[in-house]
């Protein structure tokens, strides 16, 4: 199967609020909230308060192919640009995540790391920052990742699954698929980059899934 890294190029199905964009990992998808239909409440203000919506809806998320309830939020803070948080996922409780910037600008990669997955080996690439209002959704058993290109980015993710620290796994970003992202959209050297040493020690995706049980099952 040809593998294919993909940076924001989604197909787009609408609903009463909510955009989802279909990538090209089986499951992913871009949330655009439609920010702009709740500016346009002030529109004959002549003092624009700016604009308010919703970010999360669980009934609304699941009419657009979405189920997601969330058990645990976690945030980050990422001082320096540079800094290059991932690829992780959790082995046996899987986390599908929705990911958002919220301050600063954030490179997120995700990987399609599930075996028997019909995107195995696929990457999808997108910039999230807070002006643009767009979340991405994560589905279980992907790897995910996100390189900060300012100081003091904030991030946050919503996860359907807590966190358990014995399960977590992750695969490099010395990956050759994620290399090729880095490659193209990153204005940072790889070895400029800022990053955990543990992360730098994961494996790739071909050494994972030599490994017998390392990687989830679709």
């Amino acid at each position: 199967m040809e593998e294919r890294i993909v940076h924001s190029k989604p197909t787009i199905w609408m609903s009463t609020q909510f955009t989802g964009k279909r990538n090209d990992i089986e499951g992913c998808y871009a949330i655009d909230p439609d920010a702009e239909r709740f500016d346009d409440q002030f529109s004959d203000n002549p003092v624009k308060r700016g604009s308010n919506w919703e970010s999360y809806h669980v009934e609304k998320f699941s009419d657009i192919g979405i189920p997601f309830v969330i058990k645990q939020i976690n945030k980050s803070l990422s001082r320096k640009e540079g800094v290059f948080r991932g690829l992780h996922f959790q082995s046996d409780h899987p986390q599908a995540k929705i990911v958002e910037c919220y301050a600063g600008i954030a490179l997120v990669v995700v990987l399609d790391t599930r075996v028997g997955s019909p995107t195995f080996g696929n990457v999808v690439s997108c910039i999230l920052e807070p002006t643009c209002g767009i979340m991405l959704h994560a589905p279980k058993g992907v790897a995910h990742g996100f390189l900060a290109l300012e100081n003091n980015t904030r991030y946050q993710y919503l996860c359907d699954e807590v966190y358990l620290p014995e399960e977590d796994r992750g695969i490099t970003f010395k990956d050759h698929r994620i290399m090729n992202v880095f490659n193209v959209y990153s204005p940072f050297k790889i070895g400029n980059l800022i990053v955990n040493p543990r992360d730098t020690n994961f494996p790739t995706l071909d050494e994972a899934l030599n490994a017998g049980n390392y990687l989830p099952k679709y």
